[in-house]
């Protein structure tokens, strides 16, 4: 049953607490005005911008009644990614897509990163998911759910590949911010080659010997990552 506080007097998520606080006259804002609102900001002038008194100011009301929608700022963040959430399509990752499917959604997930890169900021151990993110399991679940994995080979697989493609859109919004040019990287990687010694360094030699290129452009780089990790968890060794 749904909540209105912890026995601190603030519910630990947003989707346990009642939509409307059980103090004061209703708010005429909504969940969803809010979130929208943080997003903008956030969207605008980074995760910083985003406060009860930015919020308040954006809806134009005072900040304490938003307070009869959320009991603090961690609430809003939730509110707003949960909307983000909901830019998913699931057309292309119908139930039983299998590989692909989910290579689908984390390609998706890639880019609603880069639209708002305030997201990578965000913890993702909040205890309860909202409604797009429920929206968002139940499609990744099914996905896979004919490739005869249990109910928790399904959740790991599902959980693994989420946390791989938030580590790889950190690497993305890293790009233009301190990576060297391709060019740069072919000549430290001819460097490497030059000063490696194969006694001393066996293993390193043996990597790099008749590999014509360690550099890969960042598209190639995300999906020769995900396609053989998401292949491992989906086809596990009965051995």
């Amino acid at each position: 049953m749904v909540t209105d506080t912890s026995p601190s007097g603030v519910a630990p998520s947003v989707w346990l607490r009642t939509q409307r606080g059980s103090r004061g006259p209703a708010s005429q804002w909504s969940r969803d005005d809010v979130a929208a609102a943080g997003v903008l900001l956030a969207d605008t002038a980074g995760l910083g911008a985003v406060t009860m008194r930015s919020i308040a100011a954006a809806l134009g009301t005072a900040g304490a009644s938003l307070y009869r929608i959320v009991d603090s700022r961690d609430h809003v963040l939730e509110l707003m990614a949960d909307r983000v959430i909901g830019e998913f399509d699931y057309a292309d990752a119908p139930a039983g897509a299998g590989l692909d499917g989910l290579l689908r959604l984390a390609g998706q997930a890639r880019a609603i990163y880069a639209r708002h890169p305030w997201m990578l900021a965000i913890s993702n151990a909040s205890p309860a998911l909202g409604p797009n993110a429920m929206t968002y399991l139940d499609h990744a679940l099914g996905t896979i759910a004919d490739l005869g994995l249990t109910r928790r080979q399904r959740l790991e697989a599902v959980g693994i590949v989420s946390g791989l493609v938030r580590v790889l859109a950190l690497d993305d919004a890293r790009s233009g911010h301190g990576r060297l040019s391709p060019e740069w990287q072919e000549a430290l990687t001819a460097n490497l080659r030059a000063a490696t010694d194969a006694d001393a360094h066996p293993f390193l030699s043996q990597a790099l010997l008749g590999a014509e290129s360690i550099t890969e452009g960042p598209d190639d780089r995300f999906e020769s990552v995900l396609r053989p990790v998401i292949a491992a968890l989906l086809h596990p060794s009965k051995g």
